[in-house]
C-alpha cells in the first residue's frame, strides 16, 4: 500500500517510522506546512510542500492525517476526505460525533473512505470499551491514565498565545473508586514556556479555561525556562487502562487491556499505519464514507494472510 504522511510532527514522525517498518507499505511522501527544505525525513522520503497535495493524489493509496484536534483536523479532515482515502486521530472525546458527521458528509460526497479516531483512545481503548460492554452488559467500565505526557493536551495548551512550548502530563487521581466520575478520575500537570508577549497570569487562566482539554479537570500550570523544559521535559512515554468488572448470575468477573508506550506519538503511528491497511481492504470492497476502529476486523489490521493467521494466531 502506498502511504502518504501530512505533517511532520511528532506524531507524523511517528507515523513514518510505522511505515518504514511495515512489510506491506511504502512511504511514498511528506507533506508538510513548514518549508520542505528543512525537513529531515527518513530513507530519503520525498517532502513535498501541503499545498501541492491534490499534484500527488494518483500515487497515494491511503493519507495518514497527523494534525492536531484542538484546531488542524477539524478543517483538514472534511477538506481532504473528498480527495482520498484517509486516516487520522481526532481525539476530542466530546466533540467526536459532530467532527464523525463532517468527516462522513465529506468522504461521501468524494466517493472515499476516512477512518476517524484512529490511535489508542479512542481507538483501541474505543474496541476494548464496547467488546466489554458486549460481553458483560452488566458491567462497570473505568478508562484510566498516566502517568504519562498527553499529545492531545499538550498540542491544546501549546497554542495558547504567549507561550514557546508547553508540555501536559495526564496523572491518576490520588483516589479512584469504581463510583469516581469520569472528569475525577485525572489531573493535569501543564509545563509550559513563555515568551515573553503576556502576563504569566493572562496565560494561565486562558489555558485554565481550554475546553474541554482543561476547564472540567483539577489542573496546574508550572512556567519554566526553555533550558529546563528541553532537559527535563522531552520524554513522550504514557500509559493506559481499560478495566471492568461485571457479573453474570451470581458470577463476578473482571478484565482489562492495559499500554505502557514509551513514545506516545510512535506507537500511534503504528496504529495508523495498520488501520490504513484495513482502511484501504475495506475501500476495495466499496465501502464510502466515515468509519471507526470498531468497524475493522482484527484480520482486515493485520498484514499477515488469512491462512497464516488461522494456523498460528486463532
Amino acid at each position: 500500500m502506498r502511504l502518504a504522511v501530512y505533517g511532520y510532527g511528532n506524531l507524523g514522525r511517528g507515523a513514518c517510522l510505522a511505515a518504514e517498518a511495515s512489510p506491506d507499505a511504502k512511504l511514498v511522501g511528506i507533506f508538510t506546512r513548514r518549508d520542505p527544505a528543512r525537513l529531515s525525513p527518513p530513507k530519503n522520503t520525498p517532502v513535498f510542500a501541503a499545498d501541492a497535495l491534490e499534484r500527488y493524489l494518483d500515487r497515494i493509496d491511503v493519507l495518514l492525517l497527523c494534525g492536531g484536534s484542538a484546531t488542524d483536523l477539524p478543517a483538514l479532515s472534511p477538506a481532504l476526505a473528498k480527495q482520498v482515502h484517509l486516516v487520522e486521530s481526532f481525539d476530542t472525546h466530546a466533540r467526536f460525533a459532530a467532527h464523525f458527521a463532517a468527516v462522513d458528509a465529506a468522504a461521501r460526497a468524494g466517493g472515499r473512505l476516512a477512518l476517524v479516531g484512529g490511535g489508542w483512545d479512542p481507538g483501541l481503548f474505543s474496541c476494548a470499551r464496547i467488546l466489554f460492554d458486549a460481553l458483560l452488559p452488566d458491567c462497570r467500565t473505568q478508562t484510566l491514565f498516566g502517568p504519562g505526557v498527553s499529545q492531545g493536551h499538550s498540542n491544546a495548551a501549546a497554542g495558547v498565545r504567549g507561550l514557546a512550548a508547553a508540555r501536559a502530563y495526564t496523572l491518576p487521581a490520588e483516589t479512584i473508586t469504581d463510583d469516581t466520575p469520569p472528569e475525577k478520575l485525572h489531573r493535569r500537570s501543564v509545563f509550559a514556556v513563555p515568551d515573553g508577549s503576556r502576563p504569566q497570569d493572562e496565560i494561565a487562566a486562558e489555558l485554565l479555561a481550554l475546553s474541554p482539554y482543561f476547564s472540567r479537570e483539577d489542573t496546574e500550570v508550572h512556567f519554566i525556562s526553555a533550558e529546563e523544559f528541553a532537559a527535563h521535559h522531552g520524554a513522550l512515554c504514557h500509559r493506559g487502562c481499560v478495566r471492568t468488572r461485571g457479573r453474570i448470575g451470581k458470577s463476578g468477573f473482571e478484565a482489562s487491556f492495559s499500554l505502557d508506550l514509551e513514545s506516545n506519538p510512535t506507537f500511534t503511528g503504528a496504529v495508523l499505519v495498520a488501520c490504513a491497511r484495513a482502511l484501504l481492504r475495506l475501500a476495495n470492497r466499496g465501502a464510502v464514507g466515515a468509519i471507526t476502529m470498531a468497524d475493522l476486523s482484527p484480520a482486515d489490521l493485520s498484514p499477515r494472510p488469512r491462512e497464516e493467521l488461522i494456523k498460528g494466531y486463532l
